[in-house]
């Protein structure tokens, strides 16, 4: 049996040799030489061989859809004719790939691409925005920043979810998930606002290719924008979390921020004031606050009263809008968790608390192991 050996011209992503092998030898009277070595099939000449005894075959007549292994190469030969089985069994299985790789996030993308080519009639069932909005109290708050085993899985969106029975100590909800585009699923939207609290998605710039050349998102940045809002319309969320981590030497002068500012007005114009823009990692003290409905400030900041009073003192009447930072996985990483000493600071001085990944006691304190809530005392 031949090798089974992926290979890729241009962006096609070929079936592996040995089936399309299969299928010319299955083919009668098909002409074609076997091929002595896997690797030449990607060389241009051979390429031009391949299309050379497609043709020929295409004359003869050999068969309906003659000339297999040419019609696997469409970006190679743009010329093969139209109703080739081969080209269109191609064409499904690539379909097939990018279905396996759009759903397996759902509704959250993997890429700024996937962004600009969505649209409603690809985005699924549509929740569209909440009849009656949440609010924000104007106190400082608790913000939930979900993190489970990287969300979307069964442990993440269903037995983390029917064990979240905190509801009422969360002002804020924000779905967070290590892909380019974290859209919280249905059912978590729907159950927050259930409890009238807001639901975020996030947006995160991790360190990546994608993220240092950001060229063709800064060129189509309104059409990004966009696309953002109406993710928001279409699932039903309240805004977006945003997660810059990348370089500052990315962006452009002038830009996050700029590009941030712009995203807020453009969401708030449509969803109304509601919505929210939340970025991390910021202070107040910097001008990201200004263009955000609110910071998450990194971790490891101080709990005496100077480093606190510093903060409260840039934060001029927006007190409730820095949301400090807490890892509840914190021990293992080197972060302040959400302890007494770091909560009671904060509350202290009228400062929010942001407290990622609560769901530590699921994946680590219960390892995992889903058990009935018990009822509440």
């Amino acid at each position: 049996m031949a090798t089974m050996t992926m290979v890729s011209v241009g962006s096609i992503a070929l079936f592996p040799l040995a089936f399309a092998i299969s299928f010319v030898q299955g083919c009668r009277g098909l002409k074609i030489r076997p091929l002595e070595n896997p690797e030449e099939f990607g060389d241009p000449q051979m390429l031009g061989q391949l299309f050379a005894v497609e043709q020929a075959n295409v004359s003869n007549n050999t068969m309906k859809t003659s000339g297999a292994m040419a019609s696997l190469l469409r970006d190679a030969a743009p010329n093969l004719y139209e109703d080739s089985e081969i080209k269109k069994m191609i064409i499904e299985k690539e379909v097939g790939k990018q279905l396996e790789r759009r759903l397996k996030f759902f509704p959250g993308m993997t890429s700024i691409k996937q962004l600009l080519e969505w649209n409603p009639t690809i985005g699924g069932p549509r929740l569209g925005p909440v009849k009656d909005p949440p609010g924000l109290a104007d106190k400082n708050r608790i913000m939930s920043v979900h993190d489970f085993a990287n969300g979307y899985n069964e442990m993440a969106d269903n037995d983390y979810m029917m064990l979240f029975q905190t509801w009422e100590a969360v002002d804020i909800f924000v779905y967070f998930s290590h892909v380019r585009i974290a859209v919280p699923p249905l059912q978590w939207t729907m159950v927050a606002h259930q409890h009238k609290r807001p639901a975020l998605a996030t947006l995160i710039f991790e360190p990546s290719v994608e993220t240092t050349d950001m060229t063709e998102m800064l060129n189509k940045r309104a059409f990004v924008q966009d696309q953002l809002v109406n993710l928001a319309d279409h699932y039903g969320f309240d805004g977006w979390f945003i997660n810059l981590e990348n370089m500052r030497s990315d962006w452009p002068e002038g830009d996050p921020e700029r590009f941030v500012g712009e995203l807020r007005q453009k969401l708030k114009s449509k969803l109304g004031q509601r919505a929210q823009v939340i970025t991390y990692p910021y202070g107040p003290g910097e001008p990201m606050f200004n263009v955000s409905d609110g910071v998450f400030v990194n971790y490891n900041w101080g709990t005496n009263d100077e480093s606190m009073a510093q903060v409260v003192k840039d934060a001029g009447s927006r007190t409730v809008d820095v949301y400090m930072g807490m890892d509840s996985f914190g021990s293992s990483r080197g972060n302040n968790e959400p302890d007494p000493e770091h909560v009671q600071a904060c509350a202290k001085h009228e400062l929010s608390v942001a407290v990622f990944a609560p769901g530590f006691t699921l994946a680590v304190e219960a390892e995992k192991k889903y058990s009935k809530p018990r009822p509440r005392q």
